[in-house]
């Protein structure tokens, strides 16, 4: 179990009191040092940030393996790892994107390792605290939007602005070269989410690149399409068509197409060749934490996932539900930390509807009460038909759960 201390309290409480513009002025201010103190290294490279409500940590792991078998040397900063040619090591910092001094640092360590791109998580969380600024982004990607950190911005209409600003800052880049090489600004977005043209429609750029499935595409203005058909799902990958071409692959979940699609995109705008990538993508490995599989001689399925809102819930069960079982136990939480509270009796509710069993634990309480995120979620559960000791169990403790 996992208590707040009192340094957590101390600052949060500092957050709370002190004004968003001095706060808005300080981020804006340390972006700046953070760049000036490591030399503005993403000068020196080929940067493609990944924005959107989920698949941004999966589609940057995937544009890691991918660029990688293509022989290049890349870097990567996403909630799942930190990815240097000289090693990778897994986020342990409870945060997607890092603070300025950190990721400036890491840029230059990319460059004196002889990395020609970096993938960087963006959130719109990192873009309201000046994050992105005096990073040279050549690339951005919008993975889809939809109504979710909507506590933590004061509504979906400053949450779509944010991811919308970082868009802008894009087209806004100056003029860059890289190896003596004019760099393109590219806009990158799902066409099969509403609010793609928002994103694509608003700025002048020098190629703009859309993605996603045969069905209705919000967006005409796309130089590039990177088109899914024919998506097949089944216990043992996912299938689909490709530049007319069949590829299977060994990645669980149907949504997984569009971080396919998403990262092959990515490489079309960089200039790869389209079979040099589509060689690549049967080789392509499972995220760990996202929809991972554990074998271990048991005679029964483990699957672990990161799922932390409603759709990437449902996402998950529609995966389960392709797997042979007789029943779903199901071990989760919900992360404290004031994020997002509503969602937690939604996920109560929803899982209560889906699994046999269900045994609420601890997840990530920060400074809150971990009894009463746990009873958040229990009131949900409870209107999903779930009923405390027959098929609900609360377990604090994370390891006895």
């Amino acid at each position: 179990m996992s208590m707040p201390d009192n340094n957590t309290m101390i600052l949060n409480f500092i957050r709370h009191i002190t004004p968003k513009p001095l706060k808005s002025v300080y981020h804006f201010i340390m972006a700046f040092l953070g760049a000036l103190a490591y030399g503005f290294p993403s000068r020196k490279l080929h940067v493609t940030g990944v924005t959107g409500t989920s698949g941004k940590s999966t589609t940057i792991y995937f544009l890691t393996q991918l660029l990688e078998g293509l022989g290049k040397r890349a870097c990567a900063l996403s909630t799942i790892e930190f990815v240097l040619p000289s090693g990778r090591r897994l986020n342990d910092k409870k945060m997607t994107m890092l603070g300025r001094f950190f990721i400036q640092r890491f840029l230059r360590r990319a460059v004196a390792e002889g990395c020609e791109y970096a993938l960087v998580e963006t959130t719109s969380e990192g873009v309201v605290q000046h994050r992105h600024r005096f990073i040279q982004y050549d690339i951005g990607v919008l993975t889809n939007l939809y109504p979710e950190h909507i506590e933590s911005h004061g509504g979906f209409e400053k949450y779509k602005a944010a991811k919308i600003a970082f868009f802008k800052h894009i087209a806004r880049r100056a003029a860059k070269r890289v190896h003596g090489k004019n760099v393109s600004r590219v806009l990158i977005a799902n066409c099969e989410n509403q609010y793609a043209p928002e994103f694509l429609q608003s700025f002048s750029v020098d190629r703009v690149v859309c993605f996603g499935g045969k069905h209705q595409w919000h967006c005409a203005c796309a130089d590039t399409r990177v088109v899914l058909d024919g998506i097949e799902t089944g216990r043992n990958g996912i299938s689909f068509k490709f530049f007319g071409k069949e590829v299977h692959t060994y990645i669980l979940g149907e949504h997984n197409a569009d971080n396919i699609a998403a990262a092959v995109a990515v490489l079309v705008a960089l200039g790869f060749e389209e079979e040099r990538i589509l060689k690549l993508l049967p080789t392509l490995k499972q995220p760990p934490g996202r929809l991972e599989r554990i074998e271990e001689g048991q005679n029964f399925h483990i699957m672990i996932d990161y799922a932390f809102e409603p759709r990437a819930m449902e996402a998950l069960y529609k995966t389960v539900e392709i797997v042979p079982h007789k029943r779903i136990l199901h071990v989760f939480g919900a992360t404290g930390g004031g994020r997002d509270k509503s969602r937690r009796a939604i996920l109560g509710e929803f899982v209560a509807q889906h699994a046999d069993v269900l045994f609420l634990t601890d997840e990530d309480p920060y400074d809150e009460d971990p009894m009463s995120i746990i009873e958040q979620v229990a009131r949900g559960a409870f209107i999903g038909g779930a009923i405390e000791g027959k098929n609900l169990f609360k377990i604090l403790d994370r390891r006895e759960a």
